[in-house]
């Protein structure tokens, strides 16, 4: 049995509103996930399936416990790049930083 999933989300915003409590991601829509963290970062970094579709300027994938109800160990955050097709790894945005999980399960 795997220890963990990677769980990939899009969506298409990162703007804060009355930070420092609150932010605006737009739409989010967790499309899948990845049994290792190398498969899901060739997913994200191709624009597999297009998962940009067009809107979703930013990627997360997130490392989450197998099993239920799971918690978010680590996360990698992506933009989207038009002149490449392909998103690029980038920081982690500072308003997402000590918040929830992006994606969800359930």
């Amino acid at each position: 049995m795997q220890d963990y999933i990677y769980l990939i989300t899009v969506f298409e915003e990162c703007e804060p509103w009355k930070e420092p409590y609150n932010y605006i991601l737009g739409d989010v829509r967790s499309v899948g996930w990845r049994p290792t963290l190398e498969m899901a970062v060739e997913a994200v970094e191709t624009n597999m399936c297009d998962i940009w579709e067009t809107c979703y300027d930013y990627a997360c994938i997130e490392e989450l416990d197998y099993g239920l109800y799971p918690f978010a160990n680590q996360r990698w955050f992506y933009k989207y790049n038009e002149k490449t097709g392909r998103y690029d790894e980038i920081d982690e945005p500072h308003i997402l930083k000590g918040r929830g999980p992006i994606g969800g399960i359930g």
